[in-house]
């Protein structure tokens, strides 16, 4: 700056942030500028400990490249390059670019307000090798006085020369740098990276003169006045040589140039090249232009192209008129420097700047220079003093204020200025096309940021890129958070839209809506479950939009990506929340399917259904997973390759019909693998429902089960179901099982009763066990106090349950009863109807004495109708391992096919270690056994109990009934009947000639234990009653 200034005093090391007046005293121009330069330099910091070392505002910002249009270049000419309008700030200085008076997209990149074009001098040329090149804005700050800014005179006092003022100036320039080169990696040659040269300012010391008599020069400062020194760099040679200038004045002696003439007559005569008009004269002779001075004829613009002036030396001045000789070459015209083009007067020569000590003048100031990049208009000032006051004494003593060590040798200062910051805004590409370079924009380098006061923004936390299989949401949730600065905000609102798919907080299903707006919790986040479309693009798109008060979208959106996983392979964790009836019926089709089902309960109201599926791994936790259903299944896997269950808990309603479905259905599968699994099926008045079932089709085109395996499994069957049943399995292995039988302990036995006899099913079962021993299969009625049943060869006396033959008689009366399946209609009917007529509904009865005691024994034991079941169309090797089944009035039963009917046999049959505890009393129960066996062609039954519950029977128990074919070997060894009306039975069937049919080492404890209507078994060591 060229001010008339006493001194600069502003360091930022003294750490000042206020300048204070005190009263009375006088104001220097020095302490004003402190505190305004004290003012920037703290606002200047401030912004760039906020902003950074370059950035602008979102909103408002320029420095932008762009064309005419105003559009990112792509093959742009170089003359249609603009900058935009805007703001920027570069190491904290605010650059603030104003539109042009002529409008348009920008300022032209060529020629801009700060590196205008001067007369043939380009603004900004452009460059003529193709590549890429950086884009850098230049910053600097310009001193204005009122010669460069007339309006800064005040009209009213005549026009004074008053304040100046300090202009940040900007200039985009250009520099190649290489392919690859990132925004980051850009350095400005010119400045970025400058080793700085050093000036060094002392007063020379004056040499000890041996001659008493001879006047020497004094030390120190020696002018009479105070001066303010400058010393600039005027210009560079190629080599980096630099010749500097020097001024007393801080180089403030100017006046504007009008004109460039040709010289008057004598000046001509007196040498002179050219006349110079000046718009004024000095304000006194020390302040004017002198014959001799040496001027330097420049302007602004020239300064801004970091272009030196031209030297002049001046003659005699004429008023305004003052003739110069020009040192080197001349200006071309008066339009050729430039705007507001001005003539300044320097009190030194041009001289190289080196590490020799040069005297500026006789004041004794010797200045030397270190090396280092010269640029032109780099500067340096030495405040000059003739008087110091040293703790309050005033003494000639002249000095220079520059710093020192703590010995008092001077140290070498890099310039005062000029300063430039400098900031990459982009890289462009030149590309010759048809001779012509055209240009376009790689990257857009600015850096650019919100207020402040909206830093709010919507982030991502996690949930994007995950997949799920159909039907399954995506495992995680979608979760972004609202921060205000970093900080996070509470209830913020947050709009989610999922184009076709299903958005919830919990477990989304396909109910839910495909747009939700929720708000943000304490942390400032928000956590939404996605279910994607189960049919469409597998790849979708959810997005996230922050919400203002009005529900319009602020700011930018998030974005989200999921893929529905179409491999066929599924491997989920599945948890309570998740709708598994919806989930199987996605499922379904896959090719292998692994789920793993956390702990919880589900309650459905329909099974859950995965059909079609190579293989299927089903897994729980133990009894803490359940599965809970309203329908007669739970779980149920049809036509699958092969299924496995493990570890988990279901349970299930029987249905009206009776299809015998599980809690636990599998069907048409051909590998099946149940363990460790807890069944439960609730009652029902008839046998339609278990606990597990596992179903083949053995029918023309059907699919038999290969291969059954029911291991560790617990089931709980309610009245009149069955546990485990297994139909048309090549293969079956039930082992390790407890059985039990069950009921609701939440009903009234005695309401169910009376509500269930109105069910024909259970109603027939009432009256079978009525009529069955008076009968005992016999065709006519024979009623007779003390009757015998013939049971094969031997006479077992039963007794009637119901001791009244006359009251049979009277029963019976006038309908037309022949057979046992007559009487037991009739019974059925009147027990189904509560007829009041009928005897078992008149208290003075027997028969009602009888209907009460059987009601009584439902309530007071629960009774299911078989515990281990395998049946169907084919059975090739079938095992019952180590079971426990109590309850059941069939422990475990293995027959195929209808015996009224021509049927397979079971090839190969084990039923061994397995304890069987049947009921005592049970309100349903004839004629029971423990284990049945129908129709087998290698038997192996033995290690087995059955024991009756308390060892009084309340009606006939076989232990083991063997009926139907027996192939070449049948033995039934080393089993106990313990309570049962005999051990073992066998009904005759058609079979061949036995090879080995045997009886062995059986105990019946309260009967005979064996009783063989073929007369074709070994009876072997066996002990009975």
């Amino acid at each position: 700056m060229h001010g008339d200034f006493t001194r600069w005093t502003f360091d930022p090391r003294d750490g000042y942030r206020q300048v204070l007046l005190q009263q009375g005293r006088m104001l220097l121009d020095a302490e004003w500028n402190e505190q305004t330069t004290i003012t920037a330099w703290h606002d200047e910091e401030r912004t760039r400990d906020i902003v950074g070392a370059a950035g602008g505002p979102l909103d408002g910002a320029g420095f932008a490249v762009v064309d005419t249009a105003g559009a990112s270049p792509t093959a742009t000419a170089w003359a249609d390059l603009r900058i935009t309008p805007g703001r920027y700030y570069v190491d904290g200085v605010l650059v603030d670019a104003a539109p042009p008076a002529a409008g348009g997209a920008g300022h032209k990149l060529a020629d801009q307000p700060y590196l205008p074009k001067i007369g043939d001098l380009p603004g900004l040329p452009e460059p003529t090798a193709d590549g890429r090149y950086a884009v850098l804005l230049d910053v600097a700050h310009q001193h204005v006085t009122a010669d460069q800014a007339p309006r800064l005179r005040e009209a009213a006092l005549g026009g004074p020369d008053t304040t100046t003022r300090a202009r940040t100036v900007w200039q985009v320039r250009l520099v190649k740098v290489a392919a690859g080169t990132a925004c980051a990696d850009v350095v400005d040659p010119v400045w970025g990276g400058r080793t700085a040269p050093t000036m060094t300012a002392a007063l020379r010391e004056v040499d000890p003169t041996a001659d008493p008599c001879r006047l020497s020069g004094s030390g120190g400062y020696r002018r009479l006045e105070n001066q303010l020194y400058r010393v600039q760099v005027h210009d560079v040679a190629g080599d980096g040589t630099a010749r500097y200038l020097w001024s007393r004045e801080n180089g403030s002696v100017v006046a504007g140039l009008t004109a460039i003439g040709p010289p008057s007559a004598a000046a001509a005569a007196a040498g002179m090249d050219a006349e110079l008009s000046l718009d004024r004269v000095g304000r006194d002779e020390e302040l004017s232009f002198r014959e001799g001075d040496l001027v330097e004829v420049t302007s602004p613009d020239r300064e801004l192209h970091g272009r030196p002036g031209h030297l002049a030396t001046a003659g005699a001045p004429d008023g305004t008129a003052l003739p110069v000789t020009w040192a080197a070459g001349a200006p071309a015209g008066l339009a050729a420097l430039g705007r507001t083009p001005i003539v300044r007067r320097w009190d030194g020569p041009a001289q190289v700047a080196n590490a020799s000590p040069d005297e500026l003048d006789d004041a004794g100031i010797e200045v030397r220079f270190g090396a280092g990049d010269f640029r032109v208009g780099d500067h340096w000032l030495i405040p000059a003093r003739t008087v110091r006051l040293v703790y309050g004494v005033s003494a000639l003593s002249g000095t220079i204020d520059w710093p020192t060590d703590g010995l008092g040798n001077a140290l070498a200062r890099p310039p005062l200025g000029p300063v430039h910051h400098v900031a990459v805004l982009g890289i462009l590409r030149r590309t010759t096309v048809g001779g012509a370079g055209r240009w376009a924009l790689d990257e857009d380098c600015r850096r650019l940021t919100p207020p402040l006061t909206d830093l709010v923004t919507l982030d991502l936390l996690g949930g994007d890129g995950q997949q799920a299989p159909p039907g399954q949401p995506l495992p995680e949730p979608v979760r972004v958070v609202v921060r205000n600065g970093g900080r996070p905000v509470h209830r913020a609102r947050v709009r989610f839209t999922a184009v076709d798919g299903h958005l919830a907080t919990g477990v989304p299903s396909a109910a839910d809506a495909a747009q939700v707006v929720l708000q943000t919790d304490a942390r400032g986040q928000i956590d939404v479950r996605w279910l994607l479309p189960s049919t469409g693009p597998a790849t979708r798109v959810l997005t996230a939009v922050r919400l203002d008060d009005a529900d319009a979208p602020v700011d930018a959106e998030v974005r989200v990506t999921g893929r529905r996983d179409e491999s066929g392979t599924v491997c989920l964790v599945v948890r309570p929340e998740t709708d598994l009836v919806q989930l199987f019926a996605d499922l379904s089709g896959v090719t292998a399917l692994a789920l793993c089902l956390t702990a919880g309960e589900w309650t459905l109201s329909e099974p859950a259904v995965l059909s079609g599926v190579s293989c299927v791994l089903v897994t729980g936790v133990g009894s803490a997973t359940r599965i809970l259903s309203a329908a007669e299944s739970a779980l149920r896997f049809t036509d699958c390759g092969e299924v496995q269950v493990r570890d988990l808990s279901v349970a299930a309603v029987p249905a009206e019909n009776d299809q015998r479905n599980g809690a636990l259905d599998v069907r048409h599968t051909g590998l099946v693998l149940v363990e460790r699994v807890h069944a439960e099926v609730g009652d029902a008045p008839a046998a339609v429902a278990s606990g597990i079932t596992v179903r083949g089709d053995d029918r023309e085109g059907g699919r038999p089960v290969e291969r059954a395996v029911v291991r560790d499994c617990r089931v709980e069957a309610g009245h009149a179901q069955t546990g485990v049943l297994v139909l048309d399995s090549r293969r079956t292995d039930v082992a390790g099982c407890d059985v039990l039988a069950t009921a609701d302990p939440g009903a009234d036995p005695e309401k169910r009763f009376l509500e269930w006899l109105g069910d024909p099913r259970f109603a027939r079962r009432i009256a079978r066990r009525a009529v069955h021993p008076l009968l005992a299969g016999e065709d006519g009625l024979g009623l007779r106090r003390g009757w015998s049943s013939l049971v094969e060869t031997r006479n077992l006396r039963f007794g009637s349950e119901i001791d009244d033959p006359k009251g049979w008689t009277a029963y019976v009366g006038d309908q037309q009863v022949t057979t046992v399946e007559e009487l037991q209609d009739l019974v059925r009917d009147d027990l189904v109807r509560h007829n009041p007529d009928s005897r078992f509904f008149d208290e003075r009865t027997r028969f009602a004495a009888w209907l009460r005691r059987v009601a009584e024994e439902f309530a007071a034991v629960a009774t299911a109708t078989a515990g281990i079941t395998v049946a169907g169309a084919t059975a090739a090797d079938v095992r019952v391992r180590d079971n426990t089944v109590a309850g059941a009035l069939t422990g475990i039963s293995v027959a195929l096919g209808d015996p009224d009917e021509q049927r397979e046999t079971v090839r190969r049959a084990w039923i061994t270690g397995n304890t069987v505890t049947p009921p005592a009393r049970a309100a349903t129960a004839y004629l029971h056994q423990g284990v049945y066996v129908g129709d087998c062609h290698r038997l192996d039954v033995s290690s087995n109990v059955v024991d009756l519950a308390d060892g009084k029977p309340g009606y006939p128990v076989q232990g083991l009934l063997c009926a139907g074919r027996f192939g070449p070997h049948a033995v039934a060894a080393a089993n106990t009947f313990d309570g049962t009306v005999l051990g073992i039975r066998v009904v005759p069937g058609p079979s061949g000639s036995p090879a080995l049919w045997v009886a062995r080492d059986n105990v019946c404890t309260t009967g005979p234990a064996l009783v063989d209507g073929t007369g074709a078994w070994r009876d072997e060591g066996n002990v009975g009653v």
